[in-house]
């Protein structure tokens, strides 16, 4: 993640290389997500050719890759809060909202037939969708002062900060002995649950990993600006299961 701008990068071919140099013997595929749910992009040629030269095959999740991605940050209000109010008073779904954007994702199955959308001009399709998207975004915009303020400022964690230690195996971790603990008494503990911030969907901790304070601060602070994580015991994440101690 970019320290400026907090979007979600590709690694670079130097990082895979880097990796593959660190991996354990046992390591047998590189999954790469090319592009993020950002829409950000990297040389996936020489990210293979690095794969290539460690002997490991490379695979990659081009989910979003053959759609176009219109990136908005919110004036004055989070994205969960933008992406809350465009789906309830114009019926679009926001492809992702975080705490300072939204990003909407445009493909070309997008027609009238499977939306059920109608442009501004009576366009189908892609065009309308791109501009019933534009008219909410403006309508948004002049009722952004009327939108309440966060209740908790975000906390973002550093690109690094993220990264868990694996401490014990997962089969362990989420089938052994579990407790529920606070969420502000959780660093240090082995998680025994997945926890996934909704959108994207990508894990931030699986079983098996050992909490820090940077990442629970993120998913507590971040989930009362609206984020979901609906794979937690509890989803308002105010406790976190953990592995039981001995």
């Amino acid at each position: 993640m970019g320290p400026r701008r907090h979007l979600a990068h590709p690694p670079s071919a130097a990082d895979v290389a880097a990796a593959l140099r660190r991996a354990p013997p046992e390591a047998r595929d590189a999954l790469v997500t090319l592009p993020t749910p950002y829409g950000t992009r990297t040389d996936l040629t020489r990210i293979a050719e690095a794969c290539h030269e460690h002997g490991v095959p490379l695979s990659v999740d081009e989910a979003g890759a053959p759609s176009r991605r219109s990136t908005r940050t919110a004036l004055g209000i989070s994205g969960y809060q933008a992406a809350d109010w465009i789906r309830e008073h114009h019926r679009l779904n926001a492809h992702i909202a975080d705490h300072r954007r939204i990003a909407a994702q445009l493909t070309h199955a997008g027609t009238t037939d499977t939306t059920g959308i109608t442009g501004i001009t009576g366009t189908t399709g892609t065009t309308g969708i791109t501009r019933a998207l534009i008219t909410a975004l403006i309508e948004l915009a002049d009722r952004a002062g009327d939108f309440p303020l966060p209740s908790v400022p975000v906390e973002v964690p550093d690109p690094a900060e993220p990264r868990l230690e694996q401490a014990m195996s997962p089969r362990d971790a989420y089938f052994g002995p579990v407790e529920d603990v606070p969420w502000n008494r959780a660093a240090g503990r082995v998680t025994a649950e997945t926890l996934t911030p909704c959108p994207p969907g990508i894990p931030t901790a699986l079983p098996g990993e050992r909490l820090t304070a940077p990442v629970l601060a993120c998913l507590r602070t971040w989930g009362a600006a609206g984020m979901y994580v609906p794979d937690a015991a509890d989803t308002t994440l105010a406790t976190v299961r953990v592995v039981a101690l001995p």
